[in-house]
């Protein structure tokens, strides 16, 4: 299998978009090592720390992506950034509802109102 491409990159209103769409559909463990270097060198260069993962298109994730989003989130609040997810499938929300790691990190339905909540 091919690595997936690199996660799409815009930013929006001072927040550094991240878009991993269809390449991500599932997230599992043979992408994750591209995955994991990809997002935390961008956690620790994006000024200002303020990063959103936009979800659209990942239909599947895996505990090593949970693990990741950890990370990610870590080295952000290490910076004083901030940290948001938006566009979750249903399934993807539910299992974060679950862990109740949706009132650990910021997870918006779309795109806009997550930069908003990501915003100063």
């Amino acid at each position: 299998m091919s690595s997936p491409k690199h996660p799409g990159r815009v930013v929006e209103q001072g927040v550094t978009v991240l878009t991993l769409g269809e390449a991500y559909e599932n997230i599992d463990e043979s992408i994750m090592d591209v995955l994991r270097k990809e997002l935390t060198s961008i956690a620790m260069e994006v000024t200002p720390p303020r990063l959103l993962l936009d979800m659209q298109g990942v239909s599947f994730f895996g505990s090593s992506f949970i693990e990741l989003l950890f990370i990610v989130s870590k080295r952000l609040t290490d910076r004083k950034g901030k940290f948001a997810l938006c566009n979750l499938a249903p399934h993807c929300a539910e299992v974060l509802h679950i862990t109740h790691l949706d009132h650990v990190w910021t997870i918006r339905d779309s795109r806009i109102e997550a930069i908003d909540a990501l915003k100063d």
